[in-house]
């Protein structure tokens, strides 16, 4: 199974992101994508964090280059996506080695992807961030 399936609905769970909809599409990402995640953690334990998370990173690389190049509006979504979901996903599993591979993500990533460079935030930390406002008044 290629790692890269879980970046499928990238756009979709990108669209318009809120608070509501971030906690729906996180419990939709893990249910649809759990067994990868586990797969992931799997190969972790089996090759090494650094060696799994650079077969992430080549599927990714693979699945959405063209002509070898990801444009910088596509890198710029699965940066995002990567940090907003596939990592405190990976978190959220509270499986052995999830720390590490998550370390190794990040720097794979910024090695690999020209404007790369990305950083973990847990899911508690993404999820309250997201502010409600009315009349441009936070709440």
């Amino acid at each position: 199974m290629r790692f890269a399936e879980m970046y499928t609905d990238v756009n979709a769970m990108l669209k318009g992101i809120n608070k509501k909809s971030y906690v729906a599409q996180m419990k939709y990402f893990r249910e649809t994508y759990g067994p990868v995640l586990d797969m992931l953690l799997d190969a972790a334990e089996r090759d090494g964090p650094r060696a799994t998370a650079a077969q992430l990173v080549e599927s990714v690389q693979e699945a959405f280059s063209t002509k070898g190049k990801i444009p910088a509006y596509v890198q710029a979504d699965l940066n995002v996506f990567t940090v907003y979901y596939v990592m405190p996903a990976l978190a959220l599993t509270e499986k052995p080695l999830h720390s590490e591979l998550i370390d190794a993500i990040c720097a794979v990533w910024e090695k690999t992807f020209r404007r790369g460079k990305i950083g973990y935030a847990s899911y508690e930390t993404i999820s309250d961030s997201f502010q409600r406002s009315f009349l441009a008044i936070r709440l």
